[in-house]
């Protein structure tokens, strides 16, 4: 690898920016399993994490492996895709949440 690219700053905010992202991803899921009623809200916040994270690895998967011209796609599809995975796991989970 070569050093320009280690000092070079959008290499290094990218790697600042993931490590950020993913003790965010850890804390929120924490503190959503901490404040679970039952056992079968922390399953679905466990699924919903898993879910998540394999959207999230499978688009990147793709992403890193296209060509340049098809990556366009792939963003597309993840920016059509991915906000109702997010907002039904969230309603799914603030039902459970709300049952007693």
């Amino acid at each position: 690898m070569d050093n320009s690219l280690l000092t070079h700053p959008g290499f290094i905010g990218g790697l600042i920016g993931a490590a950020v992202g993913l003790l965010g991803g850890l804390v929120g899921t924490y503190f959503s399993l901490r404040s679970a009623k039952n056992r079968r809200e922390k399953m679905a916040i466990v699924l919903f994490v898993v879910a998540i994270l394999g959207a999230t690895v499978a688009f990147l998967y793709f992403l890193l492996t296209a060509d340049k011209g098809a990556r366009v796609y792939y963003w597309l599809g993840f920016a059509v895709l991915y906000p109702p995975l997010l907002f039904l796991g969230i309603k799914l989970l603030n039902r459970l949440h709300a049952e007693k």
